[in-house]
């Protein structure tokens, strides 16, 4: 029999736009984070991996089931793993509102993991017993974990692209962020994006004061 399958046309209403976020001990409700780091190009490639921990063993069963039993111990499914990988290109770009090149945008992202490893260990050196956390958020799937990062962290250039830099981090997520920065900011910065007022409004203290405001509203 003749089959037909057709496809329909569905808009993007997502913001693809992606953001590191460093918190202080205690300061998970806050909007304004201690340090942020937005990905100016969306990533290569964002894989996720969660591992499925159940574990299956094979016994002697009866003649209906071909004389092997299978039996399952079921524990669940673990947060994923984040693989990104990704460039942040060289020229200025609208998503971190024009303020940092490719290079200085890599950078940035390397202080902030190393800033995370630094002031955690400080804190082990102090017996204290928080710690600085970091935040993975993806607002084009509404998916945002507390992350750490776990292997080697990799940025890098190449002969075949000089003036680019390129990175490839590995997260494992801890948990679910119950209070990601408010929704209602994200459009609020989808909407500024590439206008130039992002740069100018958010440093500005009465946008900070309506950030707290939107978000304790939230």
């Amino acid at each position: 029999m003749p089959q037909s399958f057709q496809t329909r046309t569905v808009g993007n209403t997502s913001l693809a736009y992606y953001t590191l976020s460093l918190r202080k001990p205690g300061d998970l409700k806050s909007v304004v984070p201690l340090q942020s780091y937005t990905f100016p190009l969306s990533p290569q490639e964002l894989k996720r991996t969660p591992t499925a921990y159940n574990t299956i063993y094979d016994t002697g069963g009866s003649a209906k089931q071909n004389g092997v039993k299978r039996q399952v111990d079921l524990f669940g499914q673990s947060p994923p793993i984040f693989e990104i990988r990704g460039t942040t290109g060289w020229k200025q770009h609208n998503t971190d509102a024009y303020l940092t090149n490719g290079l200085t945008s890599i950078s940035k992202l390397e202080k902030i993991l190393e800033q995370f490893a630094k002031l955690n260990q400080q804190q082990v050196a102090n017996q204290a017993t928080d710690f600085y956390t970091l935040e993975f958020y993806d607002y084009f799937r509404n998916d945002f974990w507390q992350v750490v990062p776990i292997g080697p962290q990799t940025t890098s250039q190449s002969s075949q692209s000089p003036i680019l830099s390129f990175y490839s981090l590995r997260l494992a997520a801890i948990q679910k962020v119950s209070s990601p920065i408010p929704t209602v900011l994200v459009d609020l910065i989808g909407n500024t994006v590439g206008t130039g007022v992002l740069s100018a409004i958010s440093s500005a203290s009465s946008f900070v004061s309506l950030a707290v405001g939107l978000y304790n509203v939230i």
